[in-house]
């Protein structure tokens, strides 16, 4: 299928950039990959949609947890991520 498009300017020397810089071989690489993206991304929003529908409904139905106990295990998670970051950082160092 061949698609003609008129592009922006700016959009037309970002394009241009990205082959100029030999990331891409041509124009439709690049717009291809933009598509491609595109799509990744509005799925990600689909499923985060669906889990915060999820959960609402989770709330609704009596199924929460006590606001202490949930701020408690979210500084737990980030506090652990937070540690693996710096493993990970540290082992790039080494």
């Amino acid at each position: 299928m061949s698609v003609h498009v008129t592009l922006t300017p700016q959009l037309e020397k970002f394009v241009q950039d990205k082959v100029k810089s030999g990331q891409y071989a041509t124009p439709s690489e690049v717009l291809r990959e933009s598509v491609r993206i595109h799509m990744a991304e509005e799925e990600r929003r689909k499923e985060m949609d669906r889990r915060i529908d999820e959960s609402t409904a989770s709330l609704r139905a009596g199924k929460g947890i006590p606001d202490k106990q949930a701020i408690a295990q979210m500084k737990a998670w980030t506090d652990d991520r937070k540690r693996g970051m710096s493993g990970a950082k540290a082992k790039k160092a080494a």
